[in-house]
């Protein structure tokens, strides 16, 4: 959840009175929801989402279109006042896409990651050309 800005209040409300978040799944997105109390706003700007468990990835937040404020430190920026619902795509990291990851990370720019028919390339092959993936059906061999 990003920082809250307090309202007019002279003690700020602790984050969790000041916004009440909630979250639910719909087909491959996670649609997060944020109240914010009469005086809080989120900055659209500091949004940031990380997933748990690790072993998912998110897809680039799909984000409202905020209110324009112009704010002592930031400067003109987007906020959210009352409830704004953040769309978020949920995309399973396969063992593959960690292999592959690393490979790339170490310097491997070529090469096949495959873990059992979950099959991921690096690159194209060390002399240039493409590789050539071939399917066989697996109740007629030839």
């Amino acid at each position: 959840m990003g920082p809250a800005a307090a309202g007019p209040r002279e003690s700020p409300l602790p984050k969790d009175q000041a916004f009440h978040a909630s979250t639910r799944l719909d087909g491959s997105h996670v649609v997060l929801a944020f109240d914010g109390a009469e005086g809080y706003h989120l900055y659209k700007a500091r949004l940031r989402f990380t997933p748990i468990p690790q072993d998912v990835a998110l897809g680039r937040a799909i984000l409202p279109e905020g209110l324009l404020e112009v704010d002592p430190e930031m400067g003109e920026t987007e906020v959210y006042r009352g409830h704004v619902d953040i769309r978020v795509p949920v995309l399973l990291v396969s063992s593959a896409d960690r292999a592959v990851h690393t490979l790339v990370r170490h310097g491997i720019h070529s090469g096949v990651v495959n873990f059992g028919g979950d099959l991921r390339v690096i690159g194209p092959r060390p002399d240039g050309s493409p590789w050539e993936v071939g399917i066989y059906h697996p109740h007629h061999a030839g």
